[in-house]
Order: C-alpha cells, then structure tokens, then sequence
C-alpha cells in the first residue's frame, strides 16, 4: 500500500450526504451518537473512496462528510471534537522542509494550530477551548497550550510524547522524550508546576476521575517491567501486572476509575506495536478477566456505556473494522471499516457526541465518483466484513 502523501488545507462547507444501511441497533446506544474516521486511500478492490466519514452508532447509517484536496489529490485526516463540539480535523504542512511529519489542524473553518509533530500526537482540553501539542523550532521541540484566541503558552521545552490532559483541565500528564529516562511527568496548564511521577516509564493513560495513571515499564537490568499505576500529583508507584515483555502489553482505555482494559497477550500488530487481545483489569486487587480477542481499544463513549474498538483483517491487503462493544463485552457492532494506513498515522477513529450536527468539509470526491457512490462502496466492503 501507498504511503501517505502530504495533504492539503480543506475548507468548511455545508452538505451532508448519506445512504441507509442495514441496522441492528442497539437499544443501549443514545440516539444521533456517532462515530467519524478517516479513510486515506481505496480499500481493497471496490471498497471505499478516500474522504472523512461519519456512522451513526444506533443505525449504523453512513455519511461521507467530505475532505478531499483536489489540489493536493488527498483528504483531511486527524477528526476530533473540542469540548465545545466544534469538529477538528489535520492535514499536513506545507511547505515542510524539516523532515519530520508536521501537521496543521484546522477548527471552524481557519487554522487553530500550525506545524504540530503529528506523533507526538495533541489533545484539546476537557475544560476550555485550547489544545496541547508538540511544535518545532529552530532548537528543537516544546510542549505548547494554544487558546481558541490564539494565545500560546510554553509548558515544556522539549518534544513530549503521549499527551493526556487531567479530567477538570487543570494540566496534563506526557510521556518521556526519544533517549531520556525521565518517564511520565505532571505539568500544569499554566506550566508552573511541573512534577516527576514515575521514572523508566511510558504510556501513560489517565484515569476518569483524574487521580490515577496507568503506565508501562520496560524491562531492564534493576527492574522485570509491567504495567503499573501512579497517583496523578505523585506517591508510590505499584505494579498491576507482570513481569511482561514490553511489547506484549499496553494501558489501554479505563472502564472505571478502578477498571482498566489492557492490551495483552494474543497476535502482535505491526500497527499498534502491541498484541490483539484485552483483558479488563481491577487495579486494586490486579484480578484479569477476559474481554475481547483481535481488538484494540480506542476509547469510551460519551455515556461510558460502550468502547470503541477496530479489529484487522489480513488478506491481498489489511484493513480494519470499527465496531463498538457494551462495557460487559456484549452487544458487538460492527459499524464500518478504514484503511491500515490512516491507523499507522495515527488517524484514529473518534466518538461523536449526540449533540453535535456535522457539516461537510473541503471539496466533493474526484470525478466521476459521487459522495453516493462513496458511501456505498464502504457500505459494501462492511457487508463483507466477517
């Protein structure tokens, strides 16, 4: 498969087209709750035509929202929503001569963030309108908060990885940077404050009610590694599980503030880095039970109610289904499917809130192929989908 090319600006338009599927709605799935992704490049043979698309979670309806550059020959990628509802989307720079994958990230039809390290991944704030992120400059990386203003503020002047704002937006918790043993560190939103929590660490995921941090250890000479969890202000750190081999485990998504999925055991996966299996773990007493097997978790819905998940399909060419589960692991719904590549990069699917009306962005797909027809090759290729 291709690799990505770079994309361009998209603009904020107003048509939403959309083609029913067969349902099998669940009784347990808020109406008008949805979920939107993105699909890079045609999936295998007849499958769907690239652009950013949206399905409904109860009916499982498709709709492409648009995306598509012809100037650039590609599509939007990165959806996501501000705390406010307004939808987000990335495409990368240009130009860009540094080399490394920078990404600009547009919110109401203008720019909100220019030339962000799209691996180092940002995250809007729970609370307020404004975004964390890595940028480049001339010395190297920093850790930013950009307000809906445009105001900026430097939290750290380094490249963080792993970003995770704190639930009530008083600050975030990152991982460490590329050859540092300093771990994951605490820093407030204003960036006074800035605080160690566990060293030799990495993926740190936050917990619901902010006071917890899931994270990984290595393996090394002083220590058998594993999964274990932090207070978010600091204190002991205590392993949940292992000893395991690093690349065999994961924090995944909390379930509760004392639940947590995790990434373990099973088929590795060249995408994640990690293997297909989730367990679901109770941090307190560190009793693992069985959830789901080739899955890999994303997050939880609005309502805490279900999480979503996408499942790989290896065959001429590998492409995942995006399905939703209860968090009692019943109720399984496959909603649509997207290409391997958009995972690679980091284009995750997104939950989209019920209250939340979507627009179309940029411009309509290449001719001849009509947003229709792009709807229904998707819906076709999910018809195939085991």
């Amino acid at each position: 498969m291709a690799s990505r090319h770079v994309v361009a600006a998209v603009c904020v338009s107003a048509v939403l087209v959309g083609v029913s599927a067969a349902t099998a709605s669940e009784a347990d799935v808020p109406r008008r709750t949805g979920v939107v992704f993105t699909v890079f490049e045609e999936l295998p043979p007849g499958g769907a035509c690239p652009g950013v698309y949206a399905v409904d979670a109860r009916t499982r309806e498709i709709s492409w929202l648009g995306g598509w550059d012809a100037a650039r020959q590609d599509t939007a990628v990165y959806p996501a929503f501000t705390p406010s509802g307004t939808f987000t989307f990335g495409h990368f720079s240009t130009p860009n001569t540094t080399g490394l994958p920078l990404v600009d990230v547009y919110a109401a039809g203008r720019i909100a963030v220019e030339r962000a390290l799209s691996f180092a991944t940002w995250r809007w704030s729970p609370r307020r309108n404004e975004v964390a992120y890595v940028r480049i400059r001339s010395g190297g990386g920093e850790l930013v908060v950009t307000s809906a203003t445009g105001a900026t503020r430097v939290l750290v002047r380094y490249p963080a990885v792993g970003l995770w704002w704190l639930p009530d937006g008083s600050g975030l918790v990152y991982g460490p940077r590329a050859g540092s043993t300093e771990g994951i560190t605490f820093v407030r939103r204003d960036g006074r404050v800035r605080k160690v929590l566990a060293r030799s660490a990495s993926h740190p995921v936050v917990s619901p009610d902010g006071r917890r941090v899931a994270f990984l250890r290595a393996r090394s000479r002083l220590d058998p590694g594993g999964l274990w969890v932090v207070g978010s202000r600091g204190g002991p750190a205590r392993r949940v599980l292992g000893p395991a081999p690093y690349e065999r485990l994961r924090p995944a998504v909390w379930l509760s503030n004392r639940e947590l999925l995790v990434q373990h055991g099973g088929t590795g996966d060249t995408i994640f880095d990690v293997s297909d299996t989730l367990t679901r773990v109770d941090v307190d007493t560190r009793r693992e039970r069985p959830f789901l097997k080739h899955a890999f978790a994303l997050s939880l819905s609005p309502d805490r109610n279900r999480v979503l998940f996408v499942r790989p399909h290896r065959g001429g060419e590998t492409y995942y289904s995006i399905r939703t589960v209860r968090t009692d692991g019943r109720g399984e719904q496959l909603l649509a499917v997207t290409d391997e590549e958009d995972l690679n990069i980091g284009s995750m699917p997104v939950w989209k809130p019920a209250a939340v009306q979507l627009d179309r962005v940029g411009e309509l797909p290449p001719v001849p192929i009509t947003p229709e027809a792009c709807v229904a090759r998707l819906t076709a290729v999910r018809a195939r989908t085991p």
